[in-house]
């Protein structure tokens, strides 16, 4: 989980808890990618923000799909999708604010299937 925004992060990381799923939340791109290279192999999904400092939440899928081309992506937003990023494929966008149930619905759609 990765959003710079201290507070949606750990809202989203402690709801995500309470229904069970292990949560790795950074508030850092950069840092994100470093912990997704060494944690690959246990990760499933990624949720990301798009509007972020230091690298924008397309950036950052596009980083994470070099290292692992199949991983799931959500992007979660405040503002709706750049239609000129049609290149960064994802597996699902929620505009905030969000329910958690439909982060949740998303997430366990992905996950299972």
């Amino acid at each position: 989980l990765v959003d710079d925004d201290q507070a949606v992060l750990t809202i989203l990381k402690d709801t995500l808890e309470l229904r069970g799923y292990n949560v790795l939340a950074v508030e850092n791109p950069l840092s994100a990618i470093e912990i997704f290279k060494q944690e690959v192999k246990q990760i499933r999904l990624v949720v990301t923000d798009i509007s972020m400092p230091l690298m924008d939440g397309y950036e950052f899928i596009r980083q994470i799909k070099s290292i692992s081309p199949d991983i799931k992506i959500i992007t979660i937003s405040a503002i709706t999708q750049d239609t000129k990023r049609s290149d960064v494929k994802v597996s699902a966008s929620l505009l905030k604010p969000f329910d958690p149930d439909q982060l949740e619905a998303a997430i366990s759609q992905i996950v299972d299937s």
